[in-house]
């Protein structure tokens, strides 16, 4: 869930060393285990789930 969304960021970490690119998105959700992906726009991802979990100033969470 959005809700369990503490961060997110940009990252080129050498973890979850089976990914195809080393830039990659590091989404922290401790309830729920932290995540490391790696999409076509990872830019794109990073805005959206900012949005999404109300992580930048002045956005509401779930909207």
């Amino acid at each position: 869930p959005y809700a369990h969304v503490r961060g997110v960021r940009r990252t080129r970490t050498l973890w979850a060393g089976t990914a195809n690119s080393l830039d990659r998105v590091y989404i922290e959700a401790p309830y729920d285990g932290d995540a490391i992906v790696s999409v076509t726009d990872n830019d794109a991802l990073v805005a959206e789930l900012e949005r999404r979990c109300g992580l930048r100033p002045g956005c509401e969470q779930g909207n």
